[in-house]
């Protein structure tokens, strides 16, 4: 998950389920050049879960958002099919 979503997501914590909380809690922060990724290890149905809880994040106003948004929801697509 890319850094700026989880950053998003971790300020709005009250809106996310338990196992979500959690994910995100004990995720493995990997320096990616400028930025980071947050490494998180849980089921498919927890990552859409905080895909849904992103979209806001893929409407936002900076295009550094809509890209990161757009990479993990690309990147969660194209694991599970």
């Amino acid at each position: 998950m890319p850094g700026k979503i989880a950053r998003r997501l971790t300020g709005h914590t009250a809106d996310l389920g338990e196992s979500e909380r959690h994910a995100l809690q004990h995720g493995l922060e990997v320096r990616r050049g400028q930025g980071y990724s947050l490494h998180i290890t849980a089921p498919p149905h927890v990552h859409q879960a905080l895909l849904a809880a992103a979209e806001t994040v893929g409407e936002s106003t900076s295009a550094a958002d809509r890209k990161a948004y757009r990479i993990y929801r690309d990147r969660l697509h194209n694991a599970t099919t």
